[in-house]
């Protein structure tokens, strides 16, 4: 895979600011955590995905909100974990949060404050889920 120069500039920036996080990514390069990134991108859009979801578990769930396994984002477990105490209603707000029938804004909003809020999904973590769905 090809990658240009100006993206690997960028890659790298992020590569070494996620490094001095509590969380850093030790004994890679650069490209190894890019390719670990996009494969969990893809492993959590499979299950993530509409069609998938009813086979969603709360230990698959759970192990997203964790940085060694996501490879994105670090902290999501500090209210995460609540969530996944209610692993259907997650269920409901993740296929919610893909339904392009419905604005947006809308779909964000019924999932932090209205009918689909479940405890502990908060912005962080819809917009992770939001992230992975997006399979473009």
């Amino acid at each position: 895979m090809m990658i240009r120069y100006e993206e690997k500039r960028n890659l790298q920036r992020l590569f070494e600011a996620v490094n001095k996080m509590n969380e850093p990514i030790t004994g890679s390069t650069v490209l190894e955590w890019y390719e670990r990134r996009r494969a969990a991108k893809e492993k959590y859009g499979f299950l993530f995905n509409s069609a998938n979801l009813e086979k969603l578990n709360k230990e698959d769930f759970i192990s997203f909100l964790y940085f060694e396994n996501n490879q994105s984002w670090t902290g999501l477990y500090r209210r995460g974990t609540e969530a996944a105490e209610h692993i259907d209603e997650v269920k409901k707000a993740i296929a919610y949060l893909q339904d392009e029938t419905v604005d947006i804004k809308t779909r964000i909003n019924e999932v932090l404050d209205g009918r689909f809020a479940v405890r502990g999904m908060g912005k962080n973590l819809a917009t992770a889920i939001l992230h992975v769905c997006d399979l473009e």
